[in-house]
């Protein structure tokens, strides 16, 4: 049986972490992403907070992503765009 792999460049168990709008809270122009129980415990920190860009409008965002690329890590801003007619 053939199982699907990681590429080699994700190894280490950096990868996408995805939270959907539900899960966010936007309060004071920061975003609040909780990080679970199991971080809390062993960092004393329950959430992440980021502030929110000016440009984007929060209730039109669908998901956010947070993805590592170049040493770094950047979020991703899922949001359905209207027809243009």
């Amino acid at each position: 049986m053939q199982r699907p792999k990681l590429p080699g460049y994700c190894k280490g168990g950096l990868v996408l972490v995805t939270y959907p709008k539900a899960g966010v809270k936007v309060k004071d122009g920061l975003l609040r992403f909780p990080l679970g129980s199991k971080v809390t415990t062993w960092f004393a920190l329950d959430a992440l907070h980021l502030p929110m860009p000016s440009n984007i409008n929060s209730s039109d965002v669908e998901e956010f992503r947070i993805v590592r690329g170049n040493k770094c890590f950047y979020i991703e801003y899922v949001y359905k765009q209207h027809d243009i007619q």
